[in-house]
C-alpha cells in the first residue's frame, strides 16, 4: 500500500492562504456578521470603547462579555484588516464568545479608527506589546474576567507574541497565555522570502498599497506629523518602516 499523498493544494500553504482569504474575505464583504458560515452562532452584543494604550495612545476597540465568562481574549487582526472588516478576527471572536469567553478586537496603532485618533504610528513591536497589557488591565476593570489571553493570525500573531513578551518582562499576572498563527516571526527573513517569487512580490505590493494608504490618511489627519514628500517615497514595506516608523521613533 502506497503512502497517502495529499493533493498539491493541501500541501501548499500559500495557495491555502490565498484561497481562504479570497473566499471568506469576499463573502464577509457581502454579508458581514450575517455570513452563512457563522449563521449557527448568535450575534454578539458589541460595545464600542476608546481604550488607552502605552504612552496614552488612544485605541478604538469593540468588546463583549457574556455572563459567567471563563476568561478574556484580546484578538489581533493582520496587516490588511481593521475592526470593521477583519473577517478572521470577527470569526474568531464569534466562536470564542459562543464558548463563554469575553472578547476584545481593537484597531492597533495607526490602523482603522485608531489612526484617526492619534498620529502615532506602529512601532514594529516596541510599544504594541505594552499596548496589550494596558488593554488587559482596562478590560478587567470593566468587568471582564481573568485570565487574559492574546491571540492573532499573521501580523496579528506577531502582535500577540509581542504582548506575551511584554507580559513576561513586566511581570503582568493578568496575561497568562496566547495562541498564534504567525509565519512572519523575523521580518527581514519573511520579506526576503516574500520577494523571492512572483506571487510573493504581488502580495508585497498589496501590503505596500495598504501601508501607503495608512500613510496618506495620517498625512490628511495629522499633516504636522508627516514630513513633506514622504508618502510619495513609500514604494515597499521596508521604505514604510524607514520613513513612517524609524523616523518617528528615532530608532538607530
Amino acid at each position: 500500500m502506497q503512502d497517502y499523498q495529499a493533493p498539491w493544494y493541501l500541501r501548499n500553504g500559500l495557495f491555502q492562504s490565498i484561497a481562504t482569504t479570497y473566499w471568506y474575505g469576499t463573502t464577509w464583504s457581502w454579508w458581514g456578521e450575517r455570513v452563512p458560515w457563522l449563521s449557527h452562532l448568535p450575534l454578539m452584543p458589541w460595545q464600542e470603547h476608546i481604550f488607552t494604550g502605552a504612552d496614552q495612545v488612544p485605541l478604538r476597540g469593540l468588546w463583549s462579555c457574556p455572563d459567567n465568562a471563563k476568561g478574556t481574549l484580546i484578538v489581533n487582526y493582520a496587516l490588511t484588516g481593521d475592526v470593521d472588516n477583519g473577517w478572521y478576527s470577527r470569526t474568531l471572536a464569534r466562536k470564542a464568545y459562543s464558548n463563554g469567553w469575553a472578547v476584545l478586537i481593537y484597531d492597533w496603532r495607526s490602523n482603522g479608527r485608531s489612526a484617526q485618533l492619534s498620529p502615532v504610528p506602529s512601532s514594529d513591536g516596541w510599544r504594541e506589546g505594552e499596548d496589550q497589557l494596558q488593554l488587559a488591565m482596562q478590560l478587567v476593570k470593566m468587568g471582564c474576567p481573568e485570565p487574559v489571553g492574546l491571540v492573532g493570525f499573521s501580523m496579528g500573531g506577531q502582535l500577540a507574541l509581542w504582548g506575551l513578551k511584554a507580559a513576561v518582562e513586566n511581570n503582568c499576572s493578568l496575561v497568562r497565555f496566547g495562541a498564534v498563527l504567525a509565519p512572519n516571526l523575523e521580518s527581514n527573513r519573511s520579506i526576503d522570502y516574500l520577494l523571492s517569487t512572483p506571487i510573493g512580490r504581488l502580495i508585497e505590493k498589496k501590503f505596500t498599497h495598504k501601508l501607503r494608504k495608512i500613510s496618506q490618511q495620517r498625512l490628511e489627519n495629522f499633516p504636522e506629523a508627516v514630513k513633506p514628500g514622504v508618502v510619495e517615497c513609500i514604494n515597499s514595506m521596508r521604505s514604510f518602516d524607514h520613513y513612517m516608523v524609524i523616523d518617528y521613533y528615532g530608532f538607530a
